[in-house]
């Protein structure tokens, strides 16, 4: 009988063993996923700050933009000379993206819907695309208007004295970037 109870004994501590392991790898697993859902919120609210913030900065770029554009048109309806508008825009020359970059590095976006995720992905690659293209016209105005316009104040007027340079590329940027404001 002896060793009967002693069989009872350890294959009773033995259970104790396997449930108190079983537990603590399910609380584990609890804690895990937890910190998984915290750190994939903390990313949704800086995703949505950053979304935020590109949203006013554009709202505050359009206008800026439309303003010089109705400028330009105005002062040539006038019969007077500005040279070629040329943005200028203190800071990064590309919207935010850190927040997504952060995202996408992490196991942040797996919580995500797969169509929120993929519309996300969309919308940030138009925005460096936008980026790209700002950055482009920018370099542009920065090397080859703004260093002439003191040496050369008439390298943009026609002999006639209307303005040279056609405003297109940055009408068709503004329309490509989604503002539909404007003149």
């Amino acid at each position: 009988m002896g060793t009967q109870r002693g069989f009872a004994r350890i294959g009773f501590e033995l259970l104790v063993i396997f449930l108190g392991v079983t537990a603590a790898f399910f609380a584990e697993d609890a804690v895990e996923r937890r910190r998984e859902r915290a750190h994939g919120e903390s990313i949704a609210r800086a995703l949505a700050v950053e979304l935020r913030d590109y949203a006013t900065f554009g709202r505050l770029y359009s206008e800026m933009l439309n303003d010089s554009l109705a400028t330009h048109a105005d002062a040539g309806a006038a019969g007077a000379y500005l040279p070629p508008y040329t943005p200028r825009i203190e800071g990064s020359w590309t919207p935010p993206t850190g927040s997504w970059e952060a995202a996408l590095q992490s196991s942040a976006l797996e919580v995500i819907e797969p169509t929120l995720f993929f519309r996300l992905a969309y919308l940030y690659s138009e925005i460096e695309g936008v980026g790209v293209r700002a950055r482009v016209q920018f370099q542009f105005g920065e090397r080859e208007i703004l260093p002439s316009l003191e040496a050369e104040p008439d390298r943009f007027r026609e002999e006639s004295g209307q303005l040279a340079t056609d405003l297109g590329p940055i009408r068709s940027f503004r329309s490509e970037s989604g503002d539909r404001g404007g003149r």
